[in-house]
């Protein structure tokens, strides 16, 4: 494990949403591909992360019902994105380190995949 990069264990090809998309849309792509986590992607560039737990705080705070509620304003600005040549070891070292659920994974700065807490697991599974 050691020597593999975080691009031959991602999940590639995430969904992504805009910021303009509502929670309700957000929610139910989430539930169709069962997946946590959505990049936002505003004209080709990554603008911010929303996971699903950001959808249940923003709708518990702020009491507007899912199409009322916009990705933009419940999606987290600060990604963690890393190149897909980055040593596995690095990437959970900061994911675990700082509480992260999600690195991005860009090639000349580009999405191509993410890499989420369930594919960590995937990997240490694979490894026991």
């Amino acid at each position: 494990m050691n020597g593999k990069t975080v691009g031959l264990v991602m999940t590639a090809a995430p969904h992504t949403i805009g910021p303009e998309q509502n929670l309700k849309t957000a929610r139910e792509l989430m539930l169709k591909h069962a997946i946590r986590h959505l990049p936002v992607r505003d004209g080709g560039k990554i603008t911010g992360i929303l996971s699903d737990r950001d959808i249940d705080f923003a709708l518990r705070v702020d009491g507007k019902s899912p199409d009322k509620l916009f990705v933009k304003d419940a999606a987290t600005a600060d990604v963690f994105s890393v190149d897909s040549g980055t040593k596995l070891k690095e990437v959970v070292s900061r994911m675990a380190s700082d509480r992260i659920g999600c690195a991005l994974v860009e090639e000349h700065g580009k999405l191509v995949g993410i890499f989420t807490a369930v594919d960590a697991c995937r990997v240490l599974a694979d490894t026991l």
